[in-house]
């Protein structure tokens, strides 16, 4: 409400610092009283942003796609226990196989003294008949010659066929020690062989056990090196996976840095042609609301507390935008027109 023609009268005879004190609890009154329109100001505000078309954010993960397409490689290195069993495999079954040859060759000498052995005894045998034979044929030919000479029951064929006897038991006994020697020869021949094979095959044992070790030590020596290949080269691959996450990084960082300087462009763009033209559309519509809010209660000020309160305001040149400049131009021109008779 302007002021009364005794109040401008009384105001003369103030201090300026009066003059200013009681200026600037006008303003901060009216400031309170403003609290109602940004209210108002507010609720326009959000009715437009609500219209606004929802900005799409950038599909950051397709435009710098977070795969780098580097691959580590996996490699399941087998275990010491499953290294030393496959070494062992390979090794027994080379073993087996040089054990089998040997027994086979034992098997082949001691079949031959075996065959030996039974030929021995079959000659025994044979002889041992012969034998018999012979002494038979002989005792017959005493017994005859005996008759011949009438003297078949006398002490000199008796005689005769003990000599023959005792004759035929001593060829038998040395047949059958010559067979004995010859036996022991034979057995002697068998735990000889036994004896080499033995010593084959506990040479063989040595042999393969010095061989497995060697066989774990390469299997362990070229799984350590497959070991260390895949780990230097997947070493290499995280090398470049991490380069390539920085890089991506910093691709857009950049990226969205140029992106907010292109909309500040554009959003200054824009500012420029709306102070030169105006506003457009609803968002004419909604400022222009705005401004007729914020008019009325301005012009309900006095002409000197008006201007310094929008000038004072912390809210309107953001709800206001272009309007704000036509606001302040109108509250200025009323208070300078304001007629003074002091």
């Amino acid at each position: 409400m302007a002021k009364s023609l005794w109040d401008e009268f009384k105001d003369l005879f103030k201090t300026k610092s009066q003059r200013e004190q009681e200026k600037q609890e006008s303003v901060d009154e009216a400031l309170e009283r403003e609290k109602d329109v940004v209210k108002q100001l507010e609720e326009l505000d959000k009715q437009y942003k609500d219209s606004l078309p929802e900005e799409e954010a950038p599909d950051l993960d397709r435009l710098f796609p977070k795969d780098s397409g580097y691959e580590e490689m996996e490699y399941s290195a087998p275990t010491d226990e499953e290294l030393e069993r496959e070494a062992k495999d390979s090794v027994e079954s080379k073993k087996a196989i040089d054990r089998e040859k040997l027994e086979n060759k034992y098997s082949v000498a001691a079949d031959e003294v075996e065959a030996d052995k039974k030929a021995a005894k079959s000659a025994l045998e044979e002889d041992l008949d012969a034998l018999d034979t012979k002494y038979a044929r002989e005792g017959e030919s005493a017994k005859n010659s005996a008759l011949e000479r009438g003297v078949s029951r006398g002490s000199i064929l008796s005689s005769a066929l003990s000599e023959l006897a005792e004759s035929k038991k001593q060829a038998a006994g040395s047949l059958k020690s010559g067979y004995e020697g010859r036996l022991a020869e034979l057995d002697d021949q068998l735990a000889s062989l036994q004896k080499q094979l033995d010593g084959a095959i506990e040479e063989l044992d040595m042999k393969y056990a010095v061989q497995l070790n060697e066989e774990i030590a390469k299997l362990k020596s070229e799984r350590d090196k497959e070991v260390q290949k895949y780990e230097k080269y997947n070493s290499e691959i995280r090398q470049k996976q991490a380069q390539y996450a920085s890089e991506r990084e910093q691709d857009i960082e950049e990226y969205l840095a140029d992106l907010e300087v292109k909309k500040q462009q554009e959003k200054l763009a824009e500012l420029e042609r709306e102070n030169r033209y105006g506003y457009e559309g609803e968002k004419q519509k909604n400022y222009a609301e705005r401004y007729e809010i914020a008019y009325d209660f301005y012009m309900s000020l006095d002409p000197d507390i008006a201007l310094a309160a929008l000038e004072a305001s912390p809210n309107m040149k953001y709800y206001l935008g272009a309007y704000y400049d036509k606001l302040q131009k109108q509250l200025a021109s009323r208070n300078s027109s304001v007629k003074r008779y002091f």
